[in-house]
């Protein structure tokens, strides 16, 4: 398992490269996912094929998600301000879109701070997973 490790304070982008699916694929959305150790996973946000994306209201001043249109194989989850409390198993994975997404009709890229309440989620999160560890050398 790929591992990064990071002084505190610092920012950090990690890119999800799907394989299966286009993250421009109206019918899936990209989740980004937390588990430190010893807790439960923990739900970041995501971005959907229609541009639509979503954030955890915990966490949204914290980190951002996106993803690559033009090559239609990336998402990106970017994290200011790294803190110890930041050490977690990082994961990506998709789920299918089950319905027409709020603000579908509208083609701005919409940012909303909690999934829809019809989400499936069943995520696949096999498609990566990186270790980071918020560690300062003193």
């Amino acid at each position: 398992m790929p591992s990064v490790v990071q002084p505190p304070g610092q920012p950090l982008t990690l890119t999800c490269k799907v394989s299966g699916y286009s993250v421009t694929d109206r019918s899936y959305c990209t989740h980004w996912i937390r588990q430190p150790a010893g807790e439960a996973l923990e739900w970041i946000g995501e971005v959907c094929g229609s541009g639509n994306l979503y954030h955890s209201e915990k966490l949204k001043n914290k980190f951002s998600v996106s993803r690559d249109t033009s090559s239609s194989s990336q998402a990106y989850l970017q994290m200011n301000n790294l803190r110890s409390e930041d050490t977690a198993l990082y994961y990506c994975g998709q789920t299918p879109t089950v319905r027409e997404e709020p603000g579908e009709q509208n083609k701005n890229h919409n940012t909303q701070s909690s999934p829809p309440k019809q989400r499936n989620t069943k995520a696949r999160v096999d498609a990566f997973c990186l270790k980071l560890t918020v560690f300062a050398d003193y």
